[in-house]
């Protein structure tokens, strides 16, 4: 019986043991999974938090290095202090925050903050606290020049292109200087390319390649000092288009000039000018001109290309409109529609500048254009249809034309 009551004692003390020990795991592993929940919560806020603050921090483009770390510390202790167990936490497991410190580095704002996660069961398991440290780095990306601009900064379509055009600009970016949430709009099966798409506003569309980018500030119209060309004596035109071949000289064109259907037209080379009147070019027409710019004054004045016109025009490669193609007067011939409809192909090697006017490219028509500078500046851009075009900006004239300084400068992106 001794026996027996020892053994039953001795079973008694063995569970009482092994008690204890299941319950000192139970406690250590629930210890450990809380420590461990705590320190990931906190390590996921304060990354969101050192996130906001370099980027915060990288936008200010033009502030010193002083004031973009002042900015970055201000917007994580704001962060910080709005969410999880961040300072302050009446949890029994607590943080005890290092703060953060922020570095400039060039155009990139890059900083680390590390928390101590207070384990309060580490006289079971573990050490007395969980270190967690995050790190991240942003920088404002800057795109290759803008060489296509639609100045219209309140309406919306800015820039659209719809239907199944496509619409390349192969080495530059496009912007829209809309405020409208539809600045940039794309639909249908249309495609756009460029290095970059620009906004101040925002847009509507999967067919940008790349997504634009919304938010960036204003261009400011580069051409906006440029005189407008002086008005001369009026160019008589009629005797030269009844017959073609024809050759058109310089000068004032008072009325436009309308080039008749299966016309061949050579423009010599300097500046004409339309006064209260287009220049337009009918059905299977052909023009050439080297070194010309075409301008618009006064009432009605503005381009028209019909179905199937074939125009082929370098610009001027010196004196006040060098580079330009197309110039319109900015006080005159405003709420005007350039179009080019029907299967035209338009070859420009210039600057197409309509600050008042927008610019309709349609039914099949085909545009390449090149130039050192911008190649469309206008009030805003319509591409439609099956039409192509195609732009780039290159410099194979030599000409002395400086690159656009106007980069899309948006918003910042994390580098980490």
């Amino acid at each position: 019986m001794n026996s027996i009551s020892s053994l039953a004692n001795d079973r008694r003390g063995t569970v009482t043991v092994t008690a204890a020990v299941l319950a000192t795991v139970v406690l250590a592993t629930v210890g450990v999974a809380i420590s461990y929940s705590t320190a990931l919560h906190e390590k996921t806020k304060r990354q969101e938090a050192l996130d906001a603050a370099v980027l915060a921090g990288a936008i200010l483009t033009d502030a010193t290095d002083e004031e973009r770390i002042a900015a970055a510390q201000r917007t994580f202790t704001a962060n910080l202090d709005a969410g999880g167990f961040a300072i302050g936490s009446s949890t029994s497991i607590d943080v005890v925050s290092n703060g953060a410190a922020f570095l400039v580095q060039n155009s990139v704002v890059s900083g680390r903050s590390e928390a101590q996660v207070r384990n309060f069961f580490s006289g079971i398991v573990g050490s007395d606290v969980v270190t967690v440290g995050v790190e991240s780095a942003a920088a404002v990306s800057r795109s290759d020049p803008v060489c296509v601009l639609s100045l219209d900064d309140v309406s919306a379509q800015g820039i659209e292109i719809y239907g199944t055009a496509q619409f390349t600009a192969r080495n530059c970016a496009a912007q829209a200087n809309s405020a409208d949430g539809e600045g940039l709009k794309q639909y249908g099966g249309a495609v756009a390319r460029a290095r970059q798409f620009g906004v101040n506003g925002g847009y509507s569309g999967t067919g940008f390649y790349p997504r634009p980018t919304t938010g960036v500030p204003k261009i400011i119209d580069p051409f906006a000092a440029i005189p407008v060309p002086a008005i001369g004596p009026c160019v008589d035109i009629a005797s030269k288009l009844i017959h073609t071949p024809a050759i058109l000289e310089p000068g004032t064109y008072c009325g436009g000039i309308r080039i008749m259907a299966n016309s061949q037209i050579i423009m010599q080379p300097g500046v004409y000018l339309m006064l209260d009147g287009p220049f337009r070019i009918d059905s299977n027409s052909t023009v050439d001109g080297d070194e010309v710019v075409i301008a618009f004054t006064g009432v009605d004045s503005t381009l028209y290309l019909g179905s199937g016109a074939i125009v082929n025009l370098t610009s001027p490669v010196s004196g006040p409109y060098t580079n330009i193609q197309f110039f319109q007067d900015p006080a005159s011939s405003a709420d005007q529609w350039v179009r080019m409809m029907g299967n035209i192909k338009l070859t420009f090697d210039g600057v197409m500048y309509f600050p008042t006017q927008d610019v309709w490219i349609g039914g099949g028509s085909v545009i390449e254009a090149k130039s050192p500078s911008y190649i469309f500046v206008t009030e805003k851009l319509w591409f439609q249809d099956n039409s192509v075009i195609d732009v780039w900006q290159e410099n194979s004239r030599g000409l002395d034309v400086p690159v656009p300084s106007a980069s899309l400068s948006g918003r910042p992106a994390l580098v980490r």
